[in-house]
Order: C-alpha cells, then structure tokens, then sequence
C-alpha cells in the first residue's frame, strides 16, 4: 500500500467542501454589491436595472420613505390648499420628511396644521439674501431645494421636487418608484400625449434658441419642471446644473425673458444637450432617466385634463376659467356619484390610451397598467369639473383608497 499519495475518492472529499464554501463566498459578494443582505437600507433590494440605457442601480438600497423628502415651494396659499397637497400625501402611509417654503407672516391656522403634520416650514422673508430674492421664485426655489437638502442630515434616500398648488398624491411616492423599480438618480417626466406637446413647444423653443442657439426636435417629448425625483447625490447634482444654468440666465441680458415657465426651458435644454449626466467618485457615469407619460410614481395630467376640460366647455358653450359656468361644475358627476367625477372611457383626452384615466370605483387617476398614479400633477387644468371630487376627499380627510363609504 502506498502511503503520501490520497485516492482520487479522499481528494473529492476534501474538494466539494470548498466548492461549496467557494460558492457561498461569491454569492454572498454578489448580494452585498445589489445591496442585498448588507446594512444599509434592509431588507431585499429589487435587482439592478438591464436596461443598457438607464442607471446602473447595483448596491442601491430600496428607497425608505422615512428617510425620504417631499420638497415644495408653498408660498400664498391658503389652509385649504395646504390640506389638500399635505393631507393626501401624509393619507397614503407616508411617514417621511415634507419641506414647504412658506410665507413668513402665514397665519396662525396654517401654521398649526403644518405642525400638525410633522411639515419642516422654511419661511421665505421678502428682501431677504437667504431666500434669493434677486432671482424670480420660480428660479429662486431650486437654489433654496439645494441648501435644504444639504442641511438635512436624515434625508438620505428618495427625493421629490414637486410643485404645490395643483398636485395631490394616492399613493407613497417613493414605495411605487421602488415597486415599479424606478429608483434611478435622476428622474425627469414626460408630459408627451400622443405625439402632441413635445419639447418644440414655444415654451421651449422661443426662449432656449435665443439664449443657447439650441433647438429641440419635435419627436423630443416635453418634460416638466415641477417634476422631478431622484436620489439625494443624484438630486443634489440636479440642482448644480439647474442653478449653474439659471445664473448665466439672470447675468445674460439675451437669456433675461419676462416669462413663466422659463425654468421648464432650462429643465429640457439640460436633459435634451445631455448636461443632467455625471460621474461618481467612483468614477460610474450617471444618467438621467426620463420616465415615460403615465408610467411612473408622478403623473403628469396637464394635456388630457386640458382636453377634456375644453371639450366639455364646448359641448355646452361655456367660456373657459375664470368666467363662471354653473352648468360645468362637476358635469359629469350624476347621482352625487362622485367618484366618477370625469368620462370612465380609455382614450378621452388621449385618443391612443387604451386604459382608462379614471377608477369609476374610487375617483382614482390610473397610471397605463390600471394602478393609481403616486402622485397627480397638473390636476388644476381639470378646472371645476374635480369641484365634487375635492370637496369629497377634504370632508372624508383622503381616505380615498376605499372604492366605497358608508
């Protein structure tokens, strides 16, 4: 017998073991990196992104809604107001920061009811350097976005920066992006309906041209400005870009328009000219991902409310907002059955949708895969046909994910 030497079957022994632990190892490796298993964010983290175009996601926790932020500028309105923007976002679970640039001689009322809401209140004093008074509001809020974000040590993961006056929410934010595996850095999205109002729109293409000598292309889709969700570096890279443009706006006479709208110019021409990408100290290449029209957790409702809005001014001959007409207000309520508060069919107000805008059930608007859409913008261009609707979900205080009440 041969001593020194191990059979080919003692040599399996020894080997499988380590294969195993080999294996293991790698696997291990490979889950930390999408952030699996690891302590950051817990729990199990969706997969990373395969589409070659989009954000490499790997190592990226799910977004945690408490150590998210919902940024707005909220300055001359009303309690009412307040209640409706606040009060449907905290409604959907949402336990996360919400940062609202207010007035600051705002009533004791709305004050109160911020508090109440656990609402983070930045007051903008007129005249004041801090609050960038020198740039026009619409310009001013992505300077103060910046400095609220970098002074909010806990606002670690999802941000949105949204507009106030004309959104309400249905759902988390935040929770939909991560389900529906959105979580990229930078989030832009389309306003585009069937091809019609694309970025060649004179909101862009009068002033860009003039100012930058760049044109956009009319398969380009439109992308709002009030819009705007990402990561807290992917955001705060956002608003380099954002600011950095709107100052050689103000110091370029050419670039001074008596506009509104102008930042939704400056939105398009930094993603179209390709000036929202940049790289980690890691050196990763980050791009901005532009979120197709009813896709996502915002959406964009602006054209199709307009539409239906107008063609049912004109079925009845009324004169659009602000001129009263009674028999507009909530038309297509009957019954007091306010949840069906606009037309039920797929394709109103978006001929080439083949879903329904509306939940008949629940008054719900509804993303193109039939699931309510996170957060609704844009509402406002529905006019007073949404009178009934509102009223209903201020008097029930949002409880509207139920189909029925009592």
């Amino acid at each position: 017998m041969t001593t020194g030497r191990r059979q080919p079957r003692e040599l399996l022994a020894l080997y499988l073991p380590l294969c195993f632990a080999l294996i293991a190892l790698s696997r291990t490796a490979r889950l930390t990196e999408y952030g699996i298993g690891s302590s950051a964010g817990g729990g199990d983290a969706p997969p990373p992104s395969t589409n070659d175009d989009a954000t490499d996601r790997r190592g990226a926790a799910p977004w945690r809604s408490s150590r998210s932020a919902v940024l707005a500028m909220a300055t001359n309105m009303y309690q009412g107001e307040y209640q409706i923007f606040v009060g449907s976002l905290r409604a959907t679970g949402y336990s996360g920061h919400i940062v609202l640039g207010i007035n600051d001689d705002a009533g004791e009322d709305v004050v109160d009811y911020l508090s109440s809401q656990n609402v983070t209140i930045k007051p903008i004093v007129r005249g004041d350097p801090g609050s960038y008074h020198e740039y026009k509001t619409s310009h001013a809020r992505f300077f103060l976005y910046r400095d609220w974000i970098e002074n909010c040590t806990s606002c670690t993961d999802g941000i949105m920066l949204t507009d106030f006056r004309d959104a309400y929410f249905q759902a988390d934010p935040f929770a939909t992006a991560v389900k529906l595996r959105q979580q990229y850095p930078i989030m832009v999205f389309e306003e585009l309906v069937d091809g019609v109002h694309d970025a060649s729109h004179w909101l862009n293409n009068d002033p860009v041209p003039i100012c930058r000598g760049y044109t956009f292309e009319p398969h380009q889709p439109m992308l709002c400005s009030g819009s705007t969700m990402g990561s807290r570096e992917g955001i705060l890279e956002y608003l380099r870009a954002m600011t950095t443009e709107i100052k050689h706006w103000k110091n370029t006479k050419k670039c001074n328009f008596n506009m509104v709208g102008d930042d939704q110019s400056i939105h398009n021409y930094l993603y179209y000219t390709n000036q929202l990408n940049y790289t980690t100290e890691k050196g990763t290449v980050v791009n901005a991902k532009a979120i197709p029209h009813r896709t996502g957790p915002i959406h964009v409702v602006g054209v199709q409310a307009s539409r239906i809005y107008k063609n049912v001014s004109e079925t009845i001959g009324c004169k659009p907002w602000p001129v009263p007409c009674p028999e507009r207000v909530n038309y297509y309520v009957k019954d007091d059955v306010w949840q069906r508060w606009i037309p039920e069919r797929p394709g109103f107000g978006a001929p080439k949708d083949t879903t329904s805008l509306l939940d008949p059930e629940t008054g719900m608007i509804l993303n193109l895969d039939g699931t309510p859409s996170a957060q609704v913008h844009q509402v406002d261009r529905f006019g007073d046909l949404s009178q009934r609707w509102l009223e209903m979900m201020r008097e029930k205080g949002w409880p509207y994910n139920k189909a029925t009440w009592p």
